[in-house]
C-alpha cells in the first residue's frame, strides 16, 4: 500500500527521532485523531455559519419533518433548562437533529438540543438542586 503524503518543511532531528519511537499502529492513530480534531473545528465553523445565517434570516428555521407534518413543538412556549424566561420555539435548524431554534422576548435567537427544553411546570433537575 503506498501513501502521499506532502510535507511543507523538512523534519527536524528531534521530529525524526520521536516519530521513530512510534509503531506503525501508533502513527496511524495519531493521524487519525489528528484529522478528527481538525474536523471538529470545520464541523463547529460550519455549525457557526450556518446559525449565522438563521439569525440573518437568510435560512428559516425548518418547521417540517420529512413526512410533511410539522413538528409538534413548533410556535410553543418552551423554558430553557431551569431559566424563568419563556422562549416560543420557532423550528429545527435545517440538517441538524434535535437542535432548535427559540426567540426569546428581546426578539434575539436562541439555539439549543431538545433536551433541554421544558414546557411551564415541567421540573428540570438543576430545579431540586437549587432548592
Amino acid at each position: 500500500m503506498t501513501t502521499e503524503m506532502l510535507r511543507i518543511e523538512t523534519m527536524n532531528e528531534d521530529e525524526r527521532t520521536i516519530i521513530g519511537l512510534l509503531s506503525m499502529k501508533e502513527r496511524r492513530n495519531i493521524l487519525v485523531r489528528s484529522a478528527q480534531v481538525k474536523q471538529r473545528r470545520i464541523d463547529n465553523r460550519l455549525m457557526k455559519q450556518h446559525l449565522d445565517r438563521i439569525r440573518s434570516g437568510e435560512v428559516a428555521p425548518q418547521v417540517n419533518d420529512a413526512d410533511g407534518f410539522p413538528y409538534p413543538t413548533n410556535g410553543r412556549t418552551v423554558f430553557y433548562k431551569n431559566e424563568k424566561e419563556p422562549m416560543i420555539d420557532l423550528g429545527r435548524v435545517p440538517d441538524h437533529d434535535g437542535v432548535h431554534v427559540l426567540r426569546r422576548k428581546d426578539d434575539s435567537l436562541f439555539f439549543t438540543g431538545g433536551f433541554y427544553l421544558r414546557e411551564e411546570g415541567e421540573a428540570w433537575e438543576d430545579l431540586l438542586d437549587d432548592e
